[in-house]
């Protein structure tokens, strides 16, 4: 809601306002006071219109497709009425009388078209929100772990693991050269359990019951989530 809200008499207003509830609805919300000043010191002069305020609701509704809520204040010096209208929503600007609104100064405009453009491109998904049918973690490029974006280190070794693990492909990889391919000092048991969080979503899977099991790229690999924290647990000696 804005911080200044607009002060009115009753000059004109009778006649603007589904265009000036429009344009509040297009730039945020906000309210329109009547029956005050609009200069400094305010002072309550009174409003005579819009005696029925259920209908002047509904026209609003009718003309606006928007709820706009009106109240009516009953001060010694005059009844005052207030106007709020919601934000739009996402994507869809507000129209009145043919025409999209804002507000210039005390007065009102039509939107401009870079306005108009920006709020329709709201509701379009950007690049990153589609999904790529039939990718895999293949299909990306190497980053090296310089360029990657922070995160906490259990994520960073939980990655480092998987990303060491694909690119070892069907040859596999030995505990050993997984616990020297992440970036923090960890413990074997620390391994195990970032190993264990990774073959429970299937992302890698384990042949072997030694000290010499491999691990492989499992077949649900593309589902992991790494910011998911699973619980961690110790596994059994590989």
């Amino acid at each position: 809601m804005w911080q200044s809200l607009p002060f009115f008499t009753d000059r004109n207003l009778k006649d603007t306002l589904g265009k000036y509830c429009a344009a509040l609805a297009n730039e945020g919300g906000g309210s329109i006071v009547l029956g005050v000043t609009d200069r400094r010191p305010r002072r309550v002069v009174g409003s005579a219109v819009f005696e029925n305020l259920e209908r002047t609701k509904a026209g609003l509704v009718e003309r606006l497709r928007l709820r706009v809520d009106a109240t009516e204040i009953h001060h010694p010096d005059g009844r005052v009425v207030v106007f709020t209208a919601p934000a739009r929503t996402i994507g869809v600007p507000v129209s009145a009388e043919g025409a999209y609104w804002m507000r210039a100064g005390e007065d009102l405009a039509p939107m401009t078209a870079d306005m108009l453009r920006a709020i329709f491109d709201e509701s379009r998904p950007g690049f990153s929100a589609e999904v790529c049918d039939g990718a895999t973690l293949s299909d990306l490029d190497h980053v090296p772990a310089a360029a990657w974006p922070s995160g906490s280190d259990r994520d960073v070794n939980k990655m480092r693991l998987l990303q060491h693990i694909i690119a070892n492909g069907e040859k596999g990889a030995g505990f050993d050269e997984l616990r020297d391919s992440v970036p923090s000092p960890l413990g074997r048991d620390q391994i195990k359990t970032l190993l264990k969080e990774l073959k429970e979503k299937g992302a890698i899977v384990s042949e072997g019951t030694t000290r010499a099991s491999k691990w492989y790229a499992g077949r649900d690999k593309t589902q992991l989530n790494p910011n998911d924290e699973s619980a961690a647990s110790s596994e059994s000696e590989a």
